[in-house]
């Protein structure tokens, strides 16, 4: 199965953060990495970034979730 790609988030002049849906030795996970490169050109992903198993997802959104009530609280 092809990545999915959810959503692309411009980090600077050189690198995006995006989400995708994957699928690794049979395992679905949503991906959150970065991906660089010169602007206008390809971007190729980097080791920086994180695979959250579906399976704790929403564990992982909770977490994502007190993260910004922190910072809404500062």
């Amino acid at each position: 199965m092809e990545d999915k790609v959810i959503s692309r988030l411009r980090k600077n002049a050189s690198e995006e953060i995006r989400i995708a849906f994957r699928e690794y030795h049979g395992r679905k996970l949503v991906d959150i990495r970065i991906f660089a490169g010169p602007r206008g050109q390809e971007t190729v992903p980097t080791p920086k970034g994180v695979s959250v198993p579906i399976e704790i997802f929403g564990e992982f959104k909770n977490a994502i979730d007190d993260a910004e009530e922190f910072l809404e609280q500062r």
